[in-house]
C-alpha cells in the first residue's frame, strides 16, 4: 500500500522473515495498547510497528518482530521518543536480542533528543511541550499529521490499536496502517532534516566559546575539526549518545525495579494465602524451606 504524508510518499508491505534484511538504516515506530492512567507505571503490549527508509516501508507485526530484528541485527534504527519504543519493544527481544546494548553501541537515534538539543544550541531553551512527532513534522517537513483521526466507527485511531491485539495483520484496517506508515516516514524524514541542520550548527562553531582549536597556525586564523569530530564520534552530535544513553539506563533501572516490587507484591501475597494456617503448621512450613539453621 502507499503512505502518503503531504509530498512525502512511500510503500509498505507487511515484512514476512522470509524477506530477511531490508535496510542498514531505518525510521521505527510502534503502536500499542493505551496506556493505564490508573497503573502509567505498566508498559502496554506491542501491537504494530512499522518500519522506513523513504525508498520503501514494512508494516511488523507482534509474532515477527524478533525475527525482524534479528534480521537486521548492526542496523542503526532512528526512532521519536526511543525510551517509549525500545521499552515495548524490550520484552518480545529479550533475551535473543538486547535492544539497550544498541544504545551503547551508539546505533539507536532519536529524533526528540535531536530536536530538542538543536533548539537548546540555536534558540537556548530544549523545546519541552514541543517536541513530539507532529510538531517537528510542521516544523522542520512542512507537513500536517493528524493525530486525533478517528476511524470510521469514530474511534480515535492513536489510542484504538488495543483491540487488533491478537488479530490478524489482514485484519487491521487501512486507515490504521496509514497511521502507523505516516509515522515511521515522518521519523525518517526528520532525522534526515535534523541532521543536516546540526551540522549546519557545527561547521559554524569554530568561533564559539570553549571550541578547541587544534590547528598549528590557529594564531593566524587558521582552523581545525580534529577535536570536534573526535567529540561527535564519542558523544554524538550535540552530545546526544549521552542524552540517550542516560535515558535508557534510567529505563532499564526503572524496569528491574518495578520487576522487584511485582516480585515482592507476589511474595506477600503467597504470605497472605498461608495467613490462615495454624501456628504449629506454620513452623512446619518453614522447617522445609531452604536457609541458614
Amino acid at each position: 500500500m502507499q503512505v502518503c504524508l503531504g509530498n512525502l510518499s512511500c510503500t509498505f508491505v507487511e515484512w514476512r522473515p522470509e524477506d530477511g534484511r531490508v535496510f542498514q538504516r531505518f525510521g521505527y515506530d510502534s503502536e500499542t495498547t493505551d496506556i493505564d492512567d490508573e497503573r502509567p507505571y505498566l508498559t502496554p503490549a506491542y501491537v504494530l510497528g512499522a518500519a522506513c527508509d523513504g525508498l520503501r516501508g514494512v508494516f511488523i507485526s507482534r509474532e515477527h518482530l524478533l525475527a525482524f530484528f534479528k534480521a537486521h541485527e548492526g542496523a542503526e534504527v532512528i526512532m521519536h521518543n526511543a525510551a517509549f519504543d525500545m521499552k515495548v519493544a524490550a520484552p518480545l527481544l529479550q533475551p535473543d536480542i538486547d535492544i539497550y546494548g544498541a544504545v551503547e553501541e551508539n546505533r539507536i537515534w532519536d529524533t526528540m533528543i535531536l530536536k530538542r538539543l538543536l533548539s537548546l544550541a540555536t534558540v537556548g531553551h530544549t523545546a519541552r511541550g514541543e517536541s513530539s512527532l507532529a510538531n517537528c513534522a510542521q516544523e522542520y517537513l512542512g507537513v500536517v499529521m493528524e493525530k486525533d483521526k478517528a476511524d470510521s466507527r469514530g474511534k480515535t485511531i492513536r489510542s484504538s490499536f488495543g483491540q487488533f491485539l491478537g488479530k490478524s495483520f489482514e485484519s487491521i484496517p487501512t486507515e490504521y496502517l496509514t497511521y502507523l506508515g505516516q509515522d515511521a516516514l515522518a521519523t525518517w524524514h526528520l532525522f534526515g532534516e535534523l541532521h543536516r541542520r546540526i551540522k549546519e550548527v557545527l561547521q559554524n562553531s569554530f568561533n564559539v566559546w570553549g571550541f578547541v582549536n587544534e590547528a598549528p597556525d590557529h594564531h593566524l586564523g587558521g582552523v581545525s575539526d580534529r577535536w570536534l569530530r573526535d567529540v561527535i564520534r564519542r558523544f554524538g552530535p550535540l552530545t546526544h549518545h549521552i542524552q540517550l544513553r542516560v535515558s535508557s539506563r534510567a529505563i532499564r533501572a526503572s524496569t528491574w525495579h518495578r520487576n522487584s516490587i511485582a516480585a515482592q507484591t507476589e511474595c506477600d501475597g503467597r504470605s497472605k494465602r498461608f495467613s490462615w494456617l495454624e501456628p504449629n503448621s506454620r513452623k512446619s512450613l518453614r522447617s522445609t524451606t531452604p536457609g541458614p539453621r
